[in-house]
């Protein structure tokens, strides 16, 4: 008979909240737009840029022409050639992160084995890939340089111990100990490196798996997110009730009380739980292949839902008025997702921020999808986040319903 009434209630808060075209959009048409319009920042999350560079060659010779074509083939950089006051005023501006300027003397100066200052490299000092950039470029001047100093040292050689040969001669042999000296630049590896990723089912799969994997934790961040939120705006009813009276009224029927708010729980916990799957129906046809997704990567957002619906029945409770509700709802959405999504990705630098992410639902939701998604296929990883979940879900909700009787 309870069950049958809490189901009615349910079904009766769904039909009330699903009369509103303001409820119906803001749960069912804004959250996929959203995850649309967030296309462009998930796979820039996923795809990593290449550093831009620019690159003003003032000698236009064989060395400083073979250096740049290097340099460009390295696929952590991305290599615009340009003149030198157009190449500085896109590094004062932000939009290369460093130039590298080869003087009209370049090639010359390597011949002669001037090595000092052979290259000039540009860039802001707040710059974190100068460094890199720097040491990309040292070392293809330095194999360049010395190609150079072997063959000359070649020649040296040669001449010391007397033996005699002409000027065509010396410089078949030189340019022949340049091409044996650069050839020791790409020996054979001496140790080999195989990566594999792994989809569920231990199955190979293409080095694709983990740029789709990455996208769909970035899908399932917005999702954290947007169901944190709605949880508690869905709550404003409660405030509502509360403020006409009804509370009270109903604490006067045997376990009325729990049972209303709990089917009012209830209803908001499958709207949710209904947006949440539609924005990743919508991500998976439109952003990326949703090939990782699975059974129990769902039950581990229902569970964060159930968790959300419970912590925004406590704040339902303790809140005065919809507006107010609202506004620690932003809050408490903006705070939740700082911690457990943004620190959760930095809690190895103090073991003290940690502890404080482990108190988060959006962290356990995050590292159990990460751990489904990249290492992981079996239930069994679902074990602990549901643990916490369900506990964070009873507890509020335990919370909710003690601050709700008292100030009923």
């Amino acid at each position: 008979m309870k069950f049958s009434r809490m189901v009615n209630l349910a079904l009766l808060r769904l039909k009330i909240i699903c009369s509103s075209i303001q409820n119906i959009i803001i749960l069912f048409i804004l959250p996929p737009l959203l995850i649309l319009l967030s296309g462009q920042i998930i796979h820039g999350i996923t795809e990593p840029e290449n550093i831009p560079i620019a690159i003003v060659d003032h000698d236009q010779s064989t060395y400083s022409q073979t250096i740049s074509h290097r340099i460009s083939e390295n696929s952590t950089v991305e290599v615009f050639e340009t003149d030198e006051n157009k190449a500085r005023q896109h590094v004062l501006r932000g939009n290369k992160e460093a130039v590298l300027i080869f003087p009209s003397n370049f090639q010359d100066k390597i011949l002669d084995e001037e090595l000092d200052n052979l290259v000039e490299i540009v860039h802001l000092p707040q710059s974190i890939m100068a460094e890199l950039i720097s040491e990309m470029a040292a070392g293809e001047v330095m194999r360049i340089a010395s190609n150079v100093t072997a063959a000359n040292m070649v020649l040296d050689h040669y001449r010391s111990y007397g033996i005699p040969i002409d000027d065509t001669n010396a410089s078949q042999l030189w340019e022949q100990a340049w091409l044996y000296t650069e050839k020791q630049w790409e020996p054979g590896p001496t140790i080999g490196l195989e990566t594999e990723y792994y989809t569920p089912g231990d199955t190979p799969s293409p080095a694709e798996y983990q740029q789709h994997g990455d996208q769909l934790v970035a899908v399932i961040i917005i999702i954290s997110i947007l169901t944190m939120f709605l949880s508690i705006f869905l709550q404003g009813n409660v405030v509502q009730e509360k403020n006409n009276g009804i509370g009270t009224r109903i604490k006067t029927y045997a376990e009325g009380y729990s049972i209303n708010y709990f089917s009012n729980s209830i209803a908001t916990w499958v709207l949710i739980s209904l947006t949440a799957l539609l924005t990743i129906i919508t991500a998976t046809l439109f952003l990326y292949e949703g090939e990782n997704f699975s059974g129990i990567l769902l039950s581990l957002i229902l569970l964060y839902s159930l968790s959300c619906t419970g912590i925004a029945f406590f704040l339902a409770q303790i809140s005065k008025t919809t507006g107010q509700l609202q506004f620690i709802g932003i809050l408490i959405t903006a705070l939740t997702s700082i911690i457990g999504i943004i620190f959760y990705y930095l809690d190895e630098l103090a073991s003290s921020l940690g502890i404080i992410v482990k108190f988060v639902p959006q962290s356990w939701l995050i590292m159990g999808a990460r751990d489904l998604i990249h290492f992981h296929h079996s239930w069994e990883v679902l074990i602990l986040p549901a643990i916490v979940l369900i506990s964070i879900a009873v507890l509020f909700y335990i919370l909710g319903q003690k601050v709700g009787t008292i100030n009923d």
